[in-house]
């Protein structure tokens, strides 16, 4: 099943360019990718010998918990997101040529696959299920039976590794851009991670750069966001945004920032459930259904969230024409006038 832990009582997270687990005690269709900027010639990042030493007392945890290092450089470089698959294996989408570093790695940036083979609490194994040029600081993988899905904009791709050796290999294994159209390629405001729900449905979110995307079923949705194109930026956009700003999507509705969208697994039927957020990375949800995620602005204004279904969140004005700082009144914390805390509904 999807998201389950390698064993009881551990928890695994991401910091940095390492992996920590916590420990408690008992108790297709074809994306059409712009051309990319030319990019100035750069030296590949270094290859470190030795693992990165972590200052695990940083760390504050609840009683009953301990930080401990499970994986680090040489074995994964620039983590940007993780799940864990049926056998605990923990897949890790790598960032090297995130924005400046774009030429980094010619290669493209890797899907890794990370293992603990002798039980001993640490990864011990790790070795590249996919590396592509087209992969640029990819920012969601699930793993979902044998299939990978990776969040790298413009699209939405579908690994399926037919013999199940946790290596793609294209004479055998398949790869389907399932959905494309999400704006800001090489932006940490785009395209975040697939998650399942407990009735079989795929949900993801992105941030703020907006999108223009048609599902299986045919329909189109536009969602504005501030972001333009930069013809020096480190990031490019498969659509202008002047192309369908106000415009609703087919479902009748006008969408504006980040949203999330839930889908039938073959790309069919995609509603938008939530919009209007900065930039939220991922998504999870109760065994109910229940979805909650973390909107990211940095320290001033980072929220947890329950996401109400079909609401719109308020960082910008419903027609995405004004940000929250336009609407800002004397007095109000950072916080206060950016999820609208003075202006309930």
């Amino acid at each position: 099943m999807h998201r389950r832990l390698p064993s009881p009582g551990w928890l695994v997270a991401i910091v940095a360019t390492f992996v920590v687990v916590v420990t408690q005690q008992p108790s297709g269709q074809q994306g059409t990718r712009p051309p990319q900027p030319p990019q100035a010639s750069q030296p590949p990042p270094p290859r470190l010998d030795k693992p990165t030493e972590i200052p695990l007392d940083l760390f504050q945890v609840p009683d009953g918990f301990e930080v401990t290092l499970w994986a680090a450089t040489p074995m994964v470089h620039n983590p940007t997101n993780i799940d864990i698959d049926k056998d605990g294996r923990i897949w890790v989408a790598e960032g090297v040529r995130y924005r400046s570093h774009h030429a980094r790695q010619p290669g493209g940036d890797r899907i890794m696959v990370l293992q603990d083979t002798d039980g001993d609490g640490k990864a011990d194994a790790s070795h590249t299920f996919v590396q592509e040029p087209a992969l640029i600081a990819p920012l969601g993988v699930a793993v979902i039976d044998n299939k990978v899905v990776v969040s790298q904009p413009p699209d939405l791709i579908v690994y399926t590794d037919v013999d199940r050796n946790l290596r793609f290999d294209p004479a055998i294994d398949t790869r389907e851009v399932l959905l494309t159209g999400f704006q800001g390629i090489n932006h940490d405001h785009s395209l975040h991670a697939v998650t399942v729900g407990p009735d079989g449905k795929w949900v993801f979110n992105a941030g703020n750069t907006g999108a223009r995307f048609t599902d299986r079923s045919g329909k189109t949705f536009n969602i504005l966001g501030p972001y333009r194109p930069d013809p020096v930026g480190p990031f490019t956009f498969p659509h202008d945004p002047a192309e369908y700003a106000g415009k609703p999507s087919d479902d009748g509705h006008v969408y504006v920032g980040g949203f999330t969208a839930r889908m039938n697994p073959d790309g069919t039927q995609v509603e938008i459930i939530g919009h209007n957020y900065r930039n939220s990375y991922e998504q999870s949800m109760t065994s109910l259904g229940d979805i909650f995620q973390n909107d990211n602005d940095d320290p001033p204004a980072c929220r947890v969230s329950w996401v109400m279904e079909y609401a719109n969140f308020g960082f910008a004005s419903n027609d995405g024409q004004r940000s929250w700082q336009a609407d800002r009144r004397p007095g109000q914390t950072v916080a206060v006038a950016e999820w609208r805390q003075d202006d309930p509904g």
